[in-house]
């Protein structure tokens, strides 16, 4: 099936099954996490299609207008899950040019879900504890992500090491280990969201710098 036939085919889940749920955030990604266990991308589209048809009652525009979806809740449930107000508890990384990606936590959450809407239970999953270096990590990989020296290579797949010494903030060849060391703790975000454009990147750029 293609994606679009995928998302065609998604099925309203009964609102009593997800009434004791929260929040919208972790409906949307409940949906993030269907997705993806379909392999399909989690573009902003895609994602607000798929929550507004596996929960049409909780996204839908109002009662008057139930077959609608309300792009302004899809639009700040989104943002809710990339960005919350504890950085702990972020759900998604991403935007909406580059798309998005489950975080651990996410992962989490949407498991949690799952279990409540098909009224099992869930044992032996308990989100992880972020400290701070690994939610540093976890940031360095999103800014690395939105980099030009990241861009650059994902469109035309040249390193210019010009834009990685911008990134860093270093002059030419300067500070390598500091370099090595913040690429190797992005690396297992990158493994974690089987992110192969950027462990490419990264693998390279270590190589041809040490």
């Amino acid at each position: 099936m293609t994606f679009k036939e995928t998302i065609n085919a998604i099925e309203k889940i009964e609102y009593s099954k997800y009434a004791s749920v929260s929040s919208n955030e972790k409906l949307c990604i409940y949906a993030a996490y269907y997705l993806e266990q379909r392999k399909v991308p989690l573009s902003f589209n895609y994602l607000c299609i798929a929550t507004f048809k596996l929960f049409p009652d909780k996204f839908c525009v109002d009662e008057e207008f139930p077959e609608f979806p309300s792009v302004d809740r899809l639009n700040r449930t989104v943002l809710h899950c990339v960005k919350p107000s504890n950085p702990n508890n972020r759900l998604l990384i991403g935007d909406v040019r580059l798309g998005y990606q489950l975080t651990q936590v996410g992962i989490v959450t949407a498991k949690q879900v799952e279990a409540m809407i098909n009224g099992t239970e869930v044992t032996n999953i308990s989100a992880p504890l972020v400290d701070k270096h690994k939610k540093g990590a976890l940031n360095e990989y999103v800014k690395f992500k939105k980099s030009e020296y990241y861009q650059i290579y994902e469109t035309k797949k040249e390193i210019n090491f010009f834009y990685l010494w911008d990134f860093f903030g270093t002059f030419p060849y300067s500070e390598i280990n500091r370099i090595v060391t913040s690429l190797n703790d992005i690396k297992p975000y990158a493994n974690e969201n089987k992110d192969e454009v950027c462990l490419e990147l990264i693998n390279e750029t270590i190589r041809r710098i040490k």
